[in-house]
């Protein structure tokens, strides 16, 4: 594993008060201001990418007609400007945004102020676009079985 992968997820945890970093560096989940988040990176296929994944939550199928040509339009015009889009993951079916950031060029305090935007983000979608009340999941936002919890 990259040691500034690891460097920076050490340093999240201890702004955080996070117990495990190990587990996090593992693909294990973060509930952090009410969103699930998690955290990749692939260093053979980008050495200095790291992905911030946010789990915005569930649609039912009206949701989803309504909100998918959103996301995709949303997805067009972010293009030009960020490395991030929305997604739909298979494994929990619902709504992700995925950030991709340098990790050459993060601290674990710009980390942190974009999982708080993020989470606002995810929050403001789950108060103003979706039906229901959001509910934090179930089950874990990455396939490792593990999520760990804020205390921010």
């Amino acid at each position: 594993m990259n040691t500034n992968f690891e460097h920076l997820i050490t340093g999240l945890c201890q702004l955080t008060g996070f117990a495990s970093p190990q587990s996090i560096i593992e693909g294990g989940g973060i509930a952090f201001n009410g969103v699930s988040f998690a955290l990749t990176q692939k260093p053979k296929a980008d050495p200095d990418g790291l992905f911030l994944h946010a789990d915005f939550g569930q649609l039912d199928l009206e949701q989803q007609a309504v909100l998918y040509p959103l996301m995709l339009q949303e997805n067009l015009m972010m293009m030009s400007s960020r490395d991030c889009t929305f997604s739909v993951s298979r494994v929990l079916d619902s709504v992700v945004m995925i950030e991709r950031i340098s990790l050459s060029t993060q601290t674990p305090e710009t980390l942190l102020a974009m999982m708080r935007s993020l989470a606002g983000r995810a929050n403001y979608f789950n108060k103003h676009h979706r039906a229901r009340k959001a509910v934090t999941p179930r089950h874990p936002l990455h396939a490792s079985g593990k999520q760990l919890t804020s205390r921010i």
